[in-house]
């Protein structure tokens, strides 16, 4: 209204038409604006893009044009990195910062890429845009949010550093500022987080439990529940023996946090901690064999056939392969392991699980499951893919050795010189280990050893 009047005073009447079409764009470019940044609060995000982009195409020269380009930019720069396009996003950013560092809302554009760095685990570059907002915007409005983000990653060194004592004075010195923050419950929730990572669980726990007493309507109360209850699940399945209140616990759990992005850790870890337990009692011992077959029930109620993320799945699979591999049970173990190669050939233990279903048909040999001409014939066969797919995996080096042996059972030397002599030049640990097969290579004469 006070621009109306004012173009009024500026234009005589003969240009009132001139004013009241500024007028116009002015409300319409305005009116875009705002409807865009309603959405954006309410993570309409694409709708909230393509308003944004509206007002830079319709109205470039329109005082809200810089305010589109910072929000229609970030989100461009968001997806980039989400896409870990890290060279077009910092030229981006770059871009921006030549262009709008004086805009008012430049601090709550870097720190929404922070935020984005931060959920992609990149900490470093996520704290130093927090720290650059503190050193060069400190009365900005997004200042407070920065230097609580910057003061957490803080204290998870301290913890990460051993340094628990300092942390812990760090965590009270930033309650007394933090305490009524609307980050505050997410920051405990980092810090909980960070004492699970160094196994430090009383501390974690007490932190998971201080989150639900105190702010139970908090975006992480959920995550800390599960969190929480994975403590008291694991007491019950191990400590206690209470398999059955332990699976009542679990079945809430699965039920009522659905779709919850921590529910595949949480349906996961249980049968991790049984599987460990089991190996550190000894898996020969009753109790030891109790908690590895508990693991594979676990596995199969929660988590085999019933998880569809690539991710889960590929781990449930590991999980399900190297129980039944202590178990002694091979066919199970080379059923898993198959399906994770043919789910995830890029998994970061891919070579283990090919040893494992060569090893799994050594052990079918030796039980008589299969003739033993076939079974022969497949264990090589295995042997030979572990070789060719990971020739830089320690575990191929064991390959090499099986294959020189079974070919030189075959009668076949030259192949098994050639075995023997990749092992030699390629062995981790150093051929004078190994005179018996320097021993049959010296024999053989010169060959290819590739």
């Amino acid at each position: 209204r006070f621009i109306s009047l004012y173009l009024l005073l500026i234009f005589p009447l003969s240009g009132l038409s001139f004013a009241q079409e500024i007028v116009t764009e002015f409300e319409k470019a305005h009116e875009l604006y705002a409807a865009a940044n309603q959405l954006e609060e309410a993570k309409n995000f694409d709708q909230a893009q393509a308003l944004y982009l509206q007002v830079l195409k319709e109205y470039p020269l329109s005082e809200f044009a810089a305010g589109a380009r910072l929000h229609y930019s970030r989100f461009n720069v968001l997806a980039q990195l989400a896409d870990g396009n890290d060279v077009n996003s910092l030229a981006e950013i770059k871009n921006i910062e030549a262009n709008f560092e004086k805009h008012p809302d430049f601090p709550w554009y870097l720190y929404g890429i922070a935020n984005q760095y931060e959920e992609l685990k990149k900490d470093n570059e996520a704290n130093s845009i927090y720290g650059r907002i503190l050193a060069q915007f400190p009365d900005s409005p997004v200042a407070d949010d920065a230097r609580l983000h910057f003061l957490r990653y803080k204290v998870l060194k301290l913890i990460a550093d051993g340094n628990e004592v300092e942390a812990q004075t760090e965590i009270e010195n930033i309650e007394v500022d933090f305490e009524n923050h609307p980050d505050w419950p997410w920051y405990l929730y980092g810090i909980g987080n960070q004492y699970e990572e160094i196994e430090d669980d009383n501390e974690a726990d007490l932190l998971y439990q201080q989150i639900l007493a105190q702010y139970p309507d908090s975006p992480v109360a959920a995550g800390a529940k599960l969190h929480h209850s994975r403590y008291n699940v694991v007491s019950l399945l191990i400590a206690d023996g209470n398999e059955a209140n332990a699976l009542a616990e679990m079945d809430i759990m699965a039920a009522d946090f659905n779709g919850h992005p921590d529910l595949p850790w949480y349906l996961l870890i249980m049968p991790e901690e049984c599987y460990k337990e089991g190996l550190n009692i000894g898996v020969k011992t009753p109790a030891g064999k109790r908690l590895m077959r508990l693991a594979l029930k676990l596995l199969d109620r929660y988590m085999l056939g019933k998880v569809q993320d690539k991710e889960s799945k590929t781990m449930a699979y590991y999980m399900a392969a190297i129980t039944n591999y202590q178990l002694d049970e091979p066919e199970k173990t080379i059923e898993y392991s198959d399906k994770l190669l043919q789910l995830s050939p890029d998994f970061l233990f891919a070579a283990n699980m090919q040893w494992l279903i060569a090893d799994g048909y050594e052990k079918m040999k030796v039980l008589r499951h299969l003739p033993a001409d076939q079974i022969d014939e497949v264990i090589e066969e295995e042997y030979q893919l572990l070789m060719d797919g990971y020739p830089d995996n320690p575990f191929s080096e064991f390959a090499a050795i099986k294959l020189g042996y079974i070919n030189l059972k075959k009668d076949k030397q030259t192949k098994a010189c050639a075995y023997f002599g990749w092992f030699l030049m390629n062995n981790s640990v150093g051929a004078e280990q190994f005179a018996d097969i320097k021993k049959i290579v010296d024999r053989c004469g010169r060959y290819n050893y590739e």
